[in-house]
């Protein structure tokens, strides 16, 4: 892996993830994968030679905010939407240090304690971690 001259103080490791220059789409007929089928079926043999079928893709349901329901789901982008939102709407900064706190997606999240929360974001942390808790539950619930 090569690193951009620009980010040289990241020599061997992964640079920030930059969103900056990211566009939202306005309708979901935006979307790249909309013009996909939403369900492939496919057949395989194994080595055995007994027939395996691979389940249908599930589609992901998306909720009010813009966001999937089931944060596990999430990735990094849908992280720090989730992360400026939360922040906007309980009067947290909202500055790009925040998003830079959390580079990793919503499997990530659900592996972190409340004291990783707190670690990163010593004001609004417990908020965070309850606001991904309570979505993750209605997730599992559903």
């Amino acid at each position: 892996m090569q690193v951009e001259s620009g980010f040289t103080k990241y020599s061997g490791r992964v640079p920030p993830l930059d969103l900056s220059n990211v566009n939202v789409c306005a309708r979901d007929s935006d979307l790249r994968w909309n013009k996909m089928p939403t369900s492939i079926s496919a057949s395989t043999t194994s080595s055995s030679g007994a027939s395996i079928s691979k389940k249908p893709a599930q589609e992901i349901q998306m909720g009010s905010d813009g966001l999937p329901i089931d944060p596990r789901d999430w990735t990094r982008a849908d992280v720090w939407k989730w992360l400026i939102n939360l922040a906007i709407s309980e009067g947290l900064d909202a500055t790009p240090d925040l998003a830079q706190k959390f580079p990793m997606n919503g499997k990530a999240l659900c592996l972190m304690t409340l004291d990783m929360y707190l670690s990163r974001v010593p004001v609004g942390g417990k908020m965070l971690y309850r606001d991904f808790r309570v979505r993750l539950a209605r997730a599992m619930s559903l």
